[in-house]
């Protein structure tokens, strides 16, 4: 009798154990791990750190729904154990944890973006690598990995991995600029034009996008195609006067918009105009 209440209370207490454990794994998770810990970035790259047998990794992107702070959608703890320590400080935010393996900001384009992350490590005097996948990195982004130690720079387009000798921890910079978004504007609205002494004045309605740098007016003599554009530099304003012209032709206009970015939209309506006098 006095056996069975013994291997019960110890039933009963690994029971407890275990109920005990679950919970705190349930609480780990949902503190530690945001809602999309795993899911993708808009786009991300994966550095893979290595050394021996053992590897750790980091994960850096970008995402039009993420914030340059602390993200709980999206940032994730490091959890430091094992031979290989790799995190991406923060310091400046105010967590009681501030090392993370996930690091995702928000979209930024036409800015450089900067990911500092520590290599720290039990392995002293090993080759260590760190790899990359860059294969969902735009084509058109520059990014760079600098070595704080010994103040090297790669281009990481033009390898796929750096090697060192841990001696001590050790400081990585990954910089990658994001080219301007160069989405064109709207084509411009409403063109017009006709015949005056001074040449032929055209005239459109002012596009709505607020980041728009001018406008470019192209002709032609052949309706709706061989359009060569006749201004020499952004015109500013919806109106130009086209003096270079020789009576007897008939002339085909277009006007499009340029943004701040490049961007230049599509035609506008065509207007033709007889030269007659």
């Amino acid at each position: 009798m006095i056996i069975r209440h013994i291997l019960q209370k110890r039933k009963n207490t690994a029971y407890r154990f275990l109920w005990f454990f679950a919970v705190c794994s349930m609480l780990f998770t949902l503190y530690f791990l945001p809602t999309n810990a795993y899911a993708s970035a808009e786009w991300e790259v994966t550095l893979r750190v290595e050394a021996g047998t053992g590897h750790n990794e980091l994960v850096l992107g970008v995402d039009a729904t993420a914030t340059d702070g602390y993200d709980p959608v999206w940032e994730v703890y490091a959890l430091l154990g094992g031979e290989i320590k790799a995190y991406f400080p923060h310091f400046d935010w105010p967590m009681v944890h501030q090392v993370f393996w996930r690091d995702i900001r928000a979209k930024a384009p036409g800015t450089t973006a900067e990911w500092s992350f520590v290599v720290d490590s039990t392995l002293n005097n090993s080759e260590f690598a760190i790899n990359w996948d860059l294969s969902r990195v735009p084509e058109n982004y520059t990014i760079f990995l600098r070595d704080d130690t010994t103040a090297q720079q790669l281009d990481m387009r033009l390898t796929t991995f750096y090697s060192f000798i841990y001696t001590d921890s050790r400081t990585f910079r990954v910089t990658v600029y994001v080219p301007p978004d160069i989405t064109p504007p709207n084509p411009p609205q409403n063109l017009n034009g006709k015949l005056s002494k001074a040449g032929v004045v055209l005239a459109w309605k002012r596009n709505r996008e607020l980041d728009i740098a001018g406008y470019n007016v192209y002709r032609s003599t052949t309706p709706g195609s061989g359009y060569q554009r006749i201004n020499y530099s952004l015109i500013s304003v919806p109106k130009y006067i086209d003096k270079e012209i020789v009576k007897g032709n008939t002339y085909y206009y277009v006007v499009t918009a340029v943004n701040t970015a490049g961007g230049e939209s599509g035609y506008s309506n065509q207007v033709g105009v007889i030269v007659n006098k």
